[in-house]
């Protein structure tokens, strides 16, 4: 599977469970600015962990 199709699973098994999904590939981390959000080119730095924090914080918020 793409990551796109895996996404597609994720969300439609979420949908039929009525539990939130947290769209963290469009959270504002993109291949562009990563390095700004990365100690290591993968692992997160605060700025990262912040984004991501926000990203889960605000679909927990519209969910509940």
């Amino acid at each position: 599977l793409t990551s796109a199709e895996y996404s597609e699973v994720i969300c439609k098994i979420a949908t039929a469970k009525d539990y939130p999904v947290i769209d963290l590939q469009n959270c504002g981390i993109t291949i562009d600015n990563m390095q700004q959000f990365v100690t290591d080119g993968v692992h997160l730095n605060p700025d990262g962990m912040f984004v991501i924090k926000e990203a889960i914080k605000k679909t927990l918020e519209e969910y509940y």
